[in-house]
């Protein structure tokens, strides 16, 4: 006896479930007989799907009905079974070859041996009659970005990185930029901390994610050089100062400018200035000389500039 069906399915829109999610199923198949009967599921993919890892999990007995003794499981492509001779073999891998079947559930690990279009799931199988067994394909969920935020960073910088499908193990997720390999310093589920590699290119360049060998989509992200300093001058006010430099402009929340152990609030900045108030606590310490220290987006700027 020969049943079979066609899911197609796409990753999108299944539910997930950790870093896995339910692709395709199939089943219950159920003996009717005591002799080796066939069985065949089919199941569609992208192009885009293939190349996530995937496992074939199949669930042989269930509740008070039992699983069948013997099993020989092919994987093929978009082939047609209904014509088979009795000893006939279909063209494929053979994933599964189990006599006195013990295990209530095998997994197989399918990455790379499916293709893209319709897959031919192939069962042998003998059993008690009323045996049944089914299938579930489950395949790796692809990390999703959601819009970087800011979409400019400099070289050495910490960004955030927001979405969903990353991993807790920070080791499980890589981010690259452009071809370069960045620091994760910390991971979530939904959100990763990483360090844009000192060596980064400066200009335009990309942003992704690969979580357990599957990649996310590509962004957008400009490189700006490492901050540097080259003056400082006190207002006219005597209550502000303006610093020169290149490459100054930054987020504003991480822009932090220190005379000594004295922190200075940032009025404004541009790419080549930043203008803060003096300390008050400073103006008041009696002391005459200040080294001045910039971070730009958690970067540390370079050049030696002191107040006084």
């Amino acid at each position: 006896m020969i049943s079979g069906f066609l899911i197609s399915s796409s990753f999108d829109g299944a539910n997930a479930s950790g870093l896995m999610q339910t692709v395709a199923e199939g089943g219950p198949y159920e003996a009717s007989r005591k002799r080796v009967e066939h069985f065949t599921g089919k199941f569609q993919l992208s192009a885009a799907d293939v190349k996530k890892p995937m496992t074939l999990t199949f669930h042989n007995g269930f509740s008070d009905k039992p699983g069948f003794n013997w099993l020989r499981i092919f994987l093929c492509g978009d082939i047609d079974t209904s014509s088979f001779g009795k000893y006939e073999e279909p063209q494929g891998d053979l994933i599964v070859d189990e006599n006195y079947v013990q295990q209530h559930t095998l997994s197989v690990d399918i990455t790379d041996l499916v293709d893209p279009g319709v897959n031919t799931i192939y069962i042998e199988a003998q059993g008690p009659k009323g045996a049944v067994l089914s299938w579930t394909l489950n395949g790796a969920v692809s990390p999703q970005l959601s819009a970087l935020n800011p979409t400019e960073t400099h070289q050495g910088a910490r960004l955030t990185l927001v979405g969903q499908g990353f991993s807790h193990d920070e080791g499980e997720n890589d981010v690259y930029v452009g071809d370069l390999k960045a620091d994760v310093i910390e991971s979530t589920r939904s959100r990763l901390t990483i360090k844009v590699p000192v060596n980064a290119e400066p200009g335009k360049s990309t942003l992704k994610i690969v979580t357990r060998g599957v990649p996310s989509a590509i962004l957008p992200l400009l490189i700006k050089a490492t901050p540097r300093l080259k003056s400082i001058n006190r207002g006219e006010d005597g209550k502000t100062a303006v610093i020169t430099g290149v490459n100054l402009d930054g987020e504003s929340d991480k822009t932090e400018v220190y005379f000594g152990n004295y922190r200075a609030r940032v009025i404004s900045q541009n790419d080549e200035s930043i203008t803060v108030a003096l300390p008050a606590n400073m103006l008041a310490s009696g002391e005459e000389s200040f080294s001045v220290t910039v971070l730009v987006d958690g970067i540390t700027a370079g050049g030696s500039i002191s107040f006084e």
